[in-house]
C-alpha cells in the first residue's frame, strides 16, 4: 500500500476531537508559535474582523506553488482529494486517514470530484482520467494537447479547461461524446457550472466568459480584470450573480449579474487565489503579498481573517457540511477553517446537463 504524506503531521495531533469541530485549536506543538506571533491587521471600518485559526493541519510535501493549478477538492462524503507531484492523495474527514489513490506518469495539475464520487484527474500532459473512489477503477478520457489545469462537474458532464487554450466538455452518458469550445486567447485556469446549467470560465487572458451547456461560443464576455482569472464562485442565493478575483495586477474581487454585467468592484491587498460561498457569506483565499484567507458578508465587509499560511494561499475546497474550508499553500500545508456560519444545506448542482 502506497503511504500518504497527509498523514505525517496528524500523527502528533490530539485524535479525540471531530475534524470539523468548532473554533478549537487542534494542531501540532511545532506550528503553535506562529499564531503567537501573528496578530491581524484590521480590514474593516466597523469593527475588529473575527480571527479564525484552524482546526486542522496537514503536512502537504510538495505541493506545487502554481496559480494556474487547482489541486484539492472536497467530495460529499467528506474525502479531500490532494494532488502533490505525480500521486493523488485522498484525507478521509472524519477518520483521519490519509492514503494514495493514484500514480501517474507525470504531475497531476487538477482534481475534482463528482456529485456521486468520481474523481477527475488532470496531468501536465494534458490527460484526464476518472477515479472510481469505490473500487479504484481508472478510466480514461480524451486529452487536450497541453496541461489540464482546472476540472469542473455539472452531474454527469466533466468539463475540462487547458492550456491550450480549450474546454472540453465530456458527457459520460454519451461517451465518448465530447464537445470543444473555444473563447479563451491563454491558458484556463478558471470554471465554475452553476445550478441552471451555465458555466463561467477564466482565463490567463484577464478574460471571463459565461456559456450556455448546448452553445460552443459564449453568451457573454467580460473583460474588466487587469489579471488572470482564477476564482470563480456562483452565489448559492442570489440566481446569476457570480463572483470573480483577479492575480497579482489586479487584486480585486468583481460581482457580476448576468443580466446587468459588473455590480461591484473590492479592493483587495493581494492576489486573488480563490473563492467559495456558503450562504450569503464569501471567502477568499489570497496570494501576494498578505497569504491569507478573508470572509465577507453579504455587503461586501470583511468579518474574519485566517492567518497562518506564511506563502500564496493558492487552492481552498469547500467542506460538505457548508461550514469549513480546506486551503492549500506553497509552504507546503492544507489547513481546515470553520469559516462559514451553519446554515441549511443545500444544492447547488442540477442533476444533469441535456446536449439535445
Amino acid at each position: 500500500m502506497m503511504t500518504s504524506p497527509l498523514k505525517g503531521i496528524l500523527d502528533s495531533v490530539s485524535r479525540g476531537s471531530p475534524v470539523l469541530s468548532p473554533r478549537k485549536m487542534e494542531i501540532a506543538p511545532l506550528v503553535l508559535a506562529e499564531y503567537k506571533t501573528r496578530m491581524p491587521s484590521a480590514a474593516s471600518t466597523l469593527m475588529e474582523p473575527e480571527r479564525i485559526v484552524p482546526t486542522r493541519i496537514l503536512d502537504a510535501p510538495g505541493l506545487e506553488d502554481d496559480y494556474y493549478l487547482n489541486l484539492l477538492s472536497w467530495s460529499a462524503e467528506g474525502l479531500l482529494a490532494v494532488g502533490l507531484g505525480c500521486k493523488v492523495h485522498v484525507w478521509d474527514a472524519h477518520t483521519g486517514k490519509a492514503r494514495c489513490v493514484a500514480l501517474l506518469r507525470d504531475k497531476v495539475t487538477s482534481v475534482a470530484w463528482s456529485p456521486d464520487g468520481l474523481l477527475a484527474i488532470g496531468s501536465r500532459t494534458g490527460s484526464v482520467e476518472l477515479l472510481d473512489g469505490t473500487s479504484g477503477k481508472r478510466t480514461p478520457l480524451t486529452c487536450h494537447s497541453a496541461r489540464v489545469g482546472v476540472l469542473a462537474w455539472q452531474g454527469s458532464l466533466l468539463t475540462s479547461g487547458s492550456r491550450d487554450r480549450t474546454l472540453l466538455h465530456h458527457d459520460l452518458r454519451r461517451r465518448p461524446a465530447q464537445r470543444i469550445c473555444e473563447a479563451h486567447e491563454q491558458e484556463i485556469c478558471g470554471l465554475q457550472w452553476d445550478r441552471c446549467g451555465r458555466l463561467a470560465s477564466g482565463g490567463n487572458d484577464n478574460a471571463i466568459c459565461i456559456w450556455d451547456a448546448r452553445m460552443n461560443t459564449p453568451l457573454q464576455r467580460w473583460m474588466e480584470h487587469t489579471a488572470a482569472v482564477k476564482a470563480l464562485a456562483w452565489s448559492p442565493t442570489r440566481s446569476g450573480v457570480l463572483a470573480s478575483g483577479g492575480g497579482t495586477a489586479d487584486r480585486c474581487i468583481r460581482l457580476w449579474s448576468l443580466h446587468s454585467g459588473l455590480l461591484s468592484t473590492h479592493k483587495t491587498a493581494s492576489q486573488v487565489c480563490a473563492l467559495a460561498w456558503s450562504g450569503d457569506e464569501l471567502c477568499s483565499t489570497h496570494g501576494f503579498s498578505e497569504h491569507l484567507c478573508l470572509r465577507w458578508d453579504a455587503s461586501m465587509h470583511t468579518t474574519a481573517v485566517m492567518r497562518g499560511h506564511s506563502q500564496r494561499v493558492l487552492y481552498m475546497a469547500a467542506a460538505p457540511d457548508g461550514v469549513s474550508v480546506a486551503t492549500g499553500s506553497a509552504d507546503e500545508t492544507i489547513r481546515i477553517w470553520p469559516v462559514f456560519t451553519p446554515r441549511t444545506k443545500r444544492c447547488d448542482l442540477i442533476d444533469s446537463v441535456d446536449f439535445r
